[in-house]
C-alpha cells in the first residue's frame, strides 16, 4: 500500500507522466488511436448507462455509496481514499473489465445466433467441439485475469493462492513488463527538475 502522507506526491507524479507520455507522442498510434475509440466508445455508450443507472447509489457525488462502492473514482482506494493497494487496483480492474464486457451488450447477427451450430449438432451432443464455439469462445465472455476457476485439487497443487494473492503477482508482473513511452530527453530533465523542486515545497503530512 502507498502511505497515506505520500499520496499527494504519488498523485502528482501520475498526472505528471500520464501527461508527459500524451505529449511525448506527436504521432498518433494504432494503439492510440484504438485506444482513442475505445474511450469515444465508453463516453458514448457507458457513462450515460452509468450515469441515470447506478451514480445515484455509487458515486461520490451522494452523501451515501450503498454498499460502499463507487463508480466515478474507486480504483485502488483503500480506507475511503486515505491510501491506495496495487491489489486492490488490479482487482477494481478486472471488475471493470467484467463491467464494460456486460454493458456492450449482445450483438443480434448471424454469428450470434449461431445456426450452424445447432445444424452441426445431432440430438443428444453438446456444443463445445463445435466450429462455433472454437471461434467464439475466447471472446464472448469476460476472461478474468484473476478469478480461478480450477478444481480445489489444481488450487491446491498450484500453491492455494487466493484472490489478493494473485493479484499481488498481476500487479508486478504488469509492472516488470511495462515499458515507458518514449520521451524527448529536455522535456524528461525537465519534468524531474519540477518533481523534484514541487517534492522539496511540499512537507509531509499525515494525510
Amino acid at each position: 500500500m502507498v502511505p497515506a502522507k505520500h499520496l499527494p506526491r504519488v498523485a502528482l507524479l501520475i498526472a505528471i507522466v500520464c501527461l508527459a507520455g500524451a505529449t511525448a507522442n506527436a504521432q498518433p498510434s494504432a494503439k492510440s488511436a484504438k485506444d482513442a475509440a475505445g474511450v469515444e466508445f465508453y463516453e458514448r455508450h457507458i457513462r450515460p448507462i452509468l450515469v441515470s443507472k447506478c451514480y445515484q447509489c455509487h458515486s461520490e457525488a451522494e452523501e451515501t455509496q450503498k454498499g460502499g462502492l463507487l463508480l466515478d473514482r474507486e480504483t485502488g482506494w483503500l480506507e475511503g481514499g486515505l491510501t491506495l493497494g496495487y491489489e486492490k487496483f488490479v482487482m477494481d480492474l478486472d471488475h471493470c473489465g467484467m463491467m464494460l464486457k456486460m454493458m456492450c451488450g449482445l450483438e443480434i447477427d448471424e454469428n450470434s445466433l449461431a445456426a450452424d451450430a445447432f445444424l452441426e449438432n445431432q440430438p443428444g451432443e453438446n456444443f463445445f467441439g463445435t466450429a462455433h464455439t472454437l471461434r467464439n469462445f475466447e471472446t464472448a465472455n469476460y476472461m478474468s485475469d484473476l478469478a480461478d476457476t480450477s478444481s480445489f485439487e489444481q488450487w491446491s497443487e498450484a500453491g492455494s493462492l487466493n484472490m489478493e494473492q494473485r493479484a499481488n503477482q498481476r500487479w508486478k508482473t504488469m509492472l516488470s513488463a511495462y515499458e515507458a513511452p518514449p520521451i524527448d530527453a529536455g522535456v524528461d530533465e525537465a519534468l524531474k527538475d519540477f518533481i523534484a523542486r514541487r517534492k522539496q515545497s511540499m512537507p509531509d503530512m499525515w494525510h
